[in-house]
């Protein structure tokens, strides 16, 4: 038995292929619930409930507000920083290709386990939509491998106001 692309269940059984007791929806989804979750239902306070809830949010927004939100600050200063632009700059040769794989596995090391963050997130963002690539924009240099000839070419091409298409972007990975 297996699930195909729109939920739908497809049993072992053939016979009960496509009813509607084997689809998963929204209206599946609220009449299996209440048909498993009522014997359940009357052991839980709502209010009760609703009071755990309402006291989750509220430490929630506070850990955020004092913990993850400055740390996201502090991490952003960091990403930004002189320091880090120039262990990027020393410690990789824009020129050699298995250089650029380890300058995108690095770049991936700095950035893995942020997205989920606001103000990383909208950071990821901005860099991902900058009309060039700049020395200071490490996610950007890291989609072309840190590579000086592929940020040329596509210097070149915002240029002229050419095609990205006609980049050779399947190329970029050629050299590993």
């Amino acid at each position: 038995a297996f699930y195909l692309s729109g939920g739908t269940y497809l049993p072992s059984n053939f016979a009960l292929v496509g009813t509607t007791e084997n689809t998963l929806d929204n209206s599946t989804l609220k009449r299996m619930v209440q048909r498993y979750w009522s014997d359940y239902e009357q052991y839980i306070d709502r209010d009760k409930e609703k009071a755990f809830m309402d006291r989750f949010t509220t430490d929630l927004t506070r850990y955020d507000n004092t913990i993850i939100s400055p740390m996201t600050e502090m991490y952003l200063d960091w990403l930004k920083s002189q320091a880090l632009l120039d262990y990027f700059d020393h410690n990789f040769d824009s020129t050699d290709d298995y250089s650029g794989a380890l300058f995108v596995q690095s770049v991936h090391d700095c950035v893995a386990g942020m997205q989920d963050k606001l103000g990383a997130s909208r950071y990821f963002q901005e860099q991902m939509m900058s009309a060039t690539i700049t020395p200071d924009n490490l996610l950007l240099r890291a989609l072309v491998m840190n590579s000086d000839k592929k940020i040329e070419q596509t210097h070149g091409v915002l240029k002229t106001g050419g095609n990205y298409g006609s980049l050779a972007w399947d190329k970029i990975p050629d050299g590993l």
